[in-house]
């Protein structure tokens, strides 16, 4: 389904900017600080772009355009776009004809945005679920609730992915949420699932973190004070960087991404 994407899990291993103190972690006004950026980025494989037809990798500071008929796919070239005519004619005019252009759009939007935060939106997942550990006090049940991230669109103006953070929530998974989320958990692993939502399309794409009992152990012996900081610093990188406020954060991800 176009409101759905196909979305992939990883593995975390428990780096040591987790264990960090918040002195460490943060900056001035509550972002996260570049050096525990950088560490968080390097320990992850990020799956780059392409041009749909030559596979050139995109680079995040200069993007390829997309197809303005559709809004499916990138071309790095006037002549790949050409060249590529022929094959993708039936479904951008498809796409033109049934009105889907926004909504594609808005579809990888929701792509990139997962594409270029993970690591980052990861450990926050992994913070708020350690807050809900300690709000029920170690008794509740985790596997059956889901991160939900709600997203706002951003305008065209500002760089892509051009979403930001509106909210982070933890709430009861539903029946038809579960089986999405355990296809992408892996044998002898915690799962924590997640789903980014963007509101006012109703796009919504469904992900994996999948962990151990280390990692999951280690972060709930910190405390909640500690935690609130993480989740709320991690959130306002996001916005930060989505805004254009801190293109040093933002270049260090994208250096971290070639």
């Amino acid at each position: 389904s176009l409101l759905e994407i196909a979305c992939f899990a990883r593995t975390l291993t428990l780096p040591r900017c987790y264990r960090l103190q918040p002195a460490t972690m943060l900056q001035k006004g509550a972002a996260l600080a570049p050096d525990f950026l950088r560490g968080l980025y390097v320990r992850h494989e990020i799956e780059p772009l392409y041009c749909v037809l030559c596979r050139k990798s995109e680079q995040w500071e200069k993007p390829f355009p997309e197809c303005s008929g559709c809004n499916l796919v990138n071309y790095c070239s006037r002549e790949c776009q050409k060249s590529h005519w022929k094959n993708h004619k039936r479904l951008c005019l498809d796409a033109q004809k049934f009105g889907k252009k926004e909504l594609n759009k808005l579809g990888r939007r929701m792509t990139k945005f997962h594409l270029f935060y993970a690591p980052l939106i990861d450990c926050m997942v992994l913070f708020r679920y350690a807050l809900y550990n300690i709000a029920t006090k170690g008794r509740g049940r985790p596997e059956n609730h889901i991160v939900e991230i709600r997203l706002s669109s951003l305008p065209d103006s500002l760089r892509r992915p051009r979403l930001g953070i509106e909210k982070i929530v933890i709430r009861e998974m539903s029946t038809e949420e579960r089986a999405k989320v355990e296809a992408t958990a892996r044998k002898g692993k915690y799962f924590l699932p997640y789903v980014c939502n963007l509101q006012v399309s109703n796009h919504k794409s469904y992900h994996t973190m999948n962990g151990d009992i280390e990692m999951m152990e280690t972060v709930q012996n910190i405390n909640k004070e500690d935690l609130l900081q993480r989740v709320t610093a991690s959130v306002q990188t996001i916005n930060a960087i989505a805004n254009g406020l801190r293109p040093d954060l933002f270049k260090i991800i994208a250096d971290c991404m070639k």
